[in-house]
């Protein structure tokens, strides 16, 4: 078995589910290509997170500021209404593709 197996193969996972999905237009194997991308990213991150942590000073408290300026910028968003007007045109999105079929 190849090395490089264990790292290819989840791009593989999401490129098939996704491009099976478009071919037979269900939704439900995008979503289980965009979990498994998430997941895949989660995991990704994290082992780069703890190489890193070896080498940097600080780093746990860097992570911690960013979160936190993540955390301001989504409300910040929400103050603006934001969310509201991203779900509103989903809504829309999506009752005019139920109403297309």
């Amino acid at each position: 078995m190849s090395p490089l197996l264990p790292a290819v193969y989840p791009a593989a996972a999401v490129a098939v589910a996704a491009a099976y999905g478009y071919l037979v237009r269900n939704q439900w194997y995008h979503a289980a290509a965009i979990a498994t991308l998430a997941c895949w990213l989660i995991v990704a991150g994290w082992e780069i997170y703890a190489l890193l942590r070896r080498g940097l000073l600080r780093l746990d408290q860097i992570a911690i500021g960013l979160l936190f300026f993540l955390l301001a910028m989504l409300l910040s968003l929400t103050k603006m209404g934001m969310p509201q007007r991203w779900i509103a045109q989903y809504r829309r999105w999506v009752s005019v593709e139920l109403r297309d079929r």
